[in-house]
């Protein structure tokens, strides 16, 4: 059986590509009626921007979930922030 291979890619350094890629991961969550926090498209507007790299939007996503965990007002901003990382 042959195996299918796939180069993983890091960090996408085209601003144009990285935009897409987040219109992309939004979009899907618009598929369960699903919306990214304000704070979320701040952060993928940093990464588009080159202010922050894709694995730093992902850490502090996760870490402002974990201090805000009963501290914000909707579950599916969450749900939504976390699938789209």
């Amino acid at each position: 059986m042959n195996e299918i291979s796939y180069n993983k890619v890091e960090d996408e350094k085209n601003r144009e590509i990285k935009q897409l890629y987040w219109d992309i991961a939004f979009g899907l969550q618009e598929v369960d009626e699903l919306k990214p926090s304000k704070y979320m498209i701040k952060l993928s507007e940093e990464h588009i921007n080159g202010l922050k790299t894709y694995l730093q939007v992902q850490e502090e996503i996760t870490s402002y979930y974990k201090k805000n965990k009963d501290n914000h007002d909707d579950d599916n901003e969450e749900e939504a922030d976390e699938v789209s990382t």
